[in-house]
């Protein structure tokens, strides 16, 4: 990123590589924009009402998606589906994995203060991004992304046992036999921009013990951890 922000050609490969061709760049930007980087630069507008709409947007679409998952599940199950699916903490995982954080626009002293990578300012930019999709492609071109990018990979980790969150299981195996954390890094990725294999390794005591390739960087890691798991419980490997 400059020092003025993101560069047209950083906004071009965001739209290619999520496949918002109906997008335009400068509506992106607008979607980016926190209010602390406006008021510092003199703009008359923020992602504030992108914002408002993207929410309500996402909000129809994910309970629509999960009105047709689960034929059996009544209202209020649906609605606690529904929250944990599309919270502002949630999104913000997802904007973090999709790299808003290299993206928003934000004020001196926001960044400062870590704004870049906080979750609810992050969660924000990616509803007022959805709410951009809809006024500039339509809502069946917001329905696809939101589906896409958010609603299946949040739907996955809502509703997976707790056994297969094995970045945990990892954790608390490290923490337990060897007083460590496990470290993952992004050691490459291949493919087209709009499907992305990224590659991570996981190390424990500064050793290599996995590596694993997934579409998303947080998928990657949790099969580099199972692996790492079945290494180390089944005696083939010492941190």
């Amino acid at each position: 990123m400059t020092a003025a922000g993101p560069t047209d050609e950083m906004l071009a490969r965001f739209i290619e590589r999520h496949g918002l061709q109906g997008l335009p760049v400068e509506a992106l930007r607008l979607a980016l924009t926190h209010r602390s980087h406006a008021y510092e630069a003199g703009l008359a507008a923020d992602n504030e009402r992108l914002e408002f709409l993207g929410d309500a947007i996402l909000a129809a679409v994910a309970a629509e998606w999960l009105y047709h998952l689960d034929p059996a599940a009544n209202e209020g199950v649906l609605s606690k589906r529904r929250s944990r699916i599309v919270s502002r903490t949630a999104l913000g995982r997802i904007a973090l994995e999709m790299e808003l954080d290299q993206l928003i626009l934000l004020g001196r002293g926001e960044r400062e203060t870590g704004g870049a990578r906080r979750r609810s300012t992050l969660g924000s930019a990616l509803e007022a991004i959805v709410g951009a999709v809809y006024l500039h492609a339509g809502y069946a071109a917001a329905s696809e992304f939101v589906r896409r990018e958010l609603l299946e990979v949040q739907t996955e980790r809502a509703f997976a046992p707790a056994g297969d969150d094995y970045k945990s299981s990892l954790q608390e195996w490290t923490q337990q036999h060897c007083r460590c954390v496990p470290v993952y890094h992004r050691v490459g990725q291949s493919g087209p921009d709009h499907d992305r294999i990224f590659t991570v390794r996981v190390e424990v005591n500064g050793r290599a013990l996995a590596e694993a390739h997934g579409r998303r960087i947080k998928q990657a890691e949790n099969e580099a951890a199972r692996l790492a798991l079945e290494c180390l419980t089944a005696g083939e490997a010492r941190p």
